[in-house]
């Protein structure tokens, strides 16, 4: 079990669509959350926020919203625990080569006997309930090298996991290819054949972050879940189209 939108994507397959913070901002949390996403994701890995603070904005936003996903720096029970403390709906762990791993990360989202996790919840309207704690938590484990994409079965085969979440940039840079493009070569879109199919052999949701050209081919694959673009993005992207309409009209009436 993990929130519904997660559950009823893999019953259904619907597909979701998330956005992505970046930015240790209150008003950036509440701008991401305004937009009718199926989740948003809160990255503490490649960004100045650490666990503490996407702690912090997750006691900013409401409990029962839509759900917020935070990507762990790393595997540390402590960590996991603490963003799911302050009302996580769930984490995003890197670099997982592995079923043992995989079978950790899903471990320090549950209590015992079933894993490790400390109880503590912090926010006010949570479940003050182990059950009710345990169901609401999604645990998303990031597929990104070669060593992963081999151990692909055993990793999906992980009872409690909520999906795979692919990282390509990771996952080219480890098979020798280059990043972005509009094309992506063909070993790494064997790599995404291979991820998808066994997350669907095993009922779990296979995710990531992709470009917007790259989504029907995806979903066609088996893809359900798309993380689209970063409050970053959204900001250089506005600014340039406010900056050549300006300079349109600027240019227009000279």
């Amino acid at each position: 079990m993990s929130h519904p939108v997660f559950d009823h994507a893999k019953t259904s397959g619907r597909s979701l669509v998330g956005g992505w913070i970046s930015l240790a901002e209150v008003p950036v949390l509440e701008t991401m959350l305004s937009v009718p996403y199926d989740y948003v994701g809160i990255d503490t890995q490649h960004t100045l926020l650490n666990v503490e603070r996407a702690a912090r904005l997750l006691h900013a936003r409401p409990v029962d919203g839509l759900p917020v996903l935070v990507r762990t720096p790393d595997a540390a029970a402590a960590g996991i625990g603490k963003v799911l403390d302050a009302g996580g709906d769930g984490v995003i762990v890197p670099m997982i080569n592995s079923g043992e791993a995989a079978r950790a990360v899903v471990a320090a989202c549950q209590y015992g006997p079933r894993g490790v996790r400390s109880f503590g919840p912090m926010r006010a309207r949570m479940p003050f309930e182990v059950q009710a704690l345990s169901a609401r938590v999604a645990s998303f484990v990031m597929v990104e090298t070669p060593q992963a994409v081999e151990r692909i079965d055993e990793i999906c085969a992980t009872p409690g996991l909520t999906g795979v979440y692919v990282g390509p940039a990771d996952l080219a840079i480890g098979l020798g290819l280059p990043v972005g493009g509009l094309e992506a070569p063909a070993a790494l879109k064997q790599a995404f054949a291979a991820i998808a199919a066994a997350c669907a052999r095993h009922g779990v949701l296979a995710a990531g972050h992709f470009a917007l050209p790259h989504l029907t081919e995806l979903k066609g694959l088996g893809f359900r879940m798309f993380t689209v673009g970063s409050d970053r993005r959204y900001i250089a992207l506005g600014a340039a189209a406010d900056l050549r309409g300006a300079r349109a009209a600027l240019d227009g009436s000279a």
